[in-house]
């Protein structure tokens, strides 16, 4: 039993050993405590890591200047003020419609095609009778300058005595004829020419032309319809698209009676779309 005692008065050098490599790790600790704390200082103060704070949530409205000065609120519609329902001038069956509503259309384009089978057919006769006249034209000129050329002659032959003055009126009424018909040669190829002119306003009436730039709004009439200029029957059609020009647009409000001594001639306004309020306001003048 004294031997046990004895051997527990004993130091264990391992224990001393991790005592001593405590003691050495802790400067080291110290160390990097105290580089953290200069870290967070250094970023606190140049704003890299601040504060929580509470943030308020509030609704925000947008209010425009002339709210608070206005004299009168009015609703309306924004219409175009210069519209067109097409139609064509003439009779027939609508063959081709080469627009959609929506469409975007130019002074001029075409946006229905009508059957001109016999319109074209009729160009084509008036076409023919302009060369015959022509023709005929030519033929008459041709004879005229033949007599001309006799008549010259039998000139110079009665001064002289050498034709007697019956021969030289017969050249000279056989002239005066020829130059008649070159006339009426001349008249018969402008009338071919203007009838040909007709024809081709007719073959023209066939296709619908846009009136000016603008936006399809409707389109009243469809392929294998039957147009007329009145469309006087139920079972035909008038206009076969409505136009609407979108560069004249206007904003017509209903204002009573009351409130109508309110408004002036160019007083400002300011237009808000009930579709998209938020987007914009238009500033304008009072007609």
């Amino acid at each position: 039993m004294p031997s046990e005692d004895l051997n527990k008065l004993k130091i264990d050098k391992s224990d001393k050993k991790s005592v001593t490599a405590g003691r050495k790790k802790k400067p080291f600790i110290i160390a990097a405590l105290v580089a953290l704390m200069v870290i967070g200082v250094i970023l606190y103060r140049t704003g890299i890591i601040a504060p929580t704070s509470t943030v308020d949530v509030t609704t925000v409205s947008l209010v425009y200047p002339s709210q608070s000065l206005s004299v009168l609120n009015a609703s309306g519609y924004i219409v175009a003020q210069r519209k067109a329902a097409v139609a064509s001038k003439m009779t027939g069956r609508l063959t081709a419609l080469m627009v959609e509503e929506g469409s975007l259309v130019k002074k001029g384009q075409i946006l229905a095609r009508m059957e001109n089978a016999d319109v074209n057919a009729a160009k084509d006769q008036v076409t023919a009778n302009l060369a015959n006249a022509r023709a005929m034209l030519k033929q008459a000129m041709v004879e005229r300058d033949n007599l001309q050329k006799d008549h010259d002659r039998f000139q110079k032959l009665i001064r002289g005595g050498y034709v007697s003055q019956s021969e030289y009126d017969t050249v000279n009424t056989r002239y005066l004829r020829s130059q008649e018909a070159v006339k009426a040669a001349a008249a018969s190829a402008d009338s071919a020419a203007a009838a040909l002119a007709g024809a081709e306003a007719n073959l023209d009436y066939t296709l619908i032309r846009a009136p000016f730039d603008g936006v399809v709004l409707t389109k009243n009439a469809d392929v294998g319809d039957i147009v007329t200029p009145l469309g006087a029957s139920s079972t035909s059609k008038a206009a076969v698209v409505t136009l609407a020009d979108m560069d004249s647009l206007q904003v017509e409000a209903d204002v009573s009676e009351t409130s109508i001594t309110k408004i002036k001639v160019g007083q400002p306004c300011d237009i808000f779309p009930r579709t998209h309020p938020r987007r914009a306001s238009t500033q304008a003048g009072c007609e």
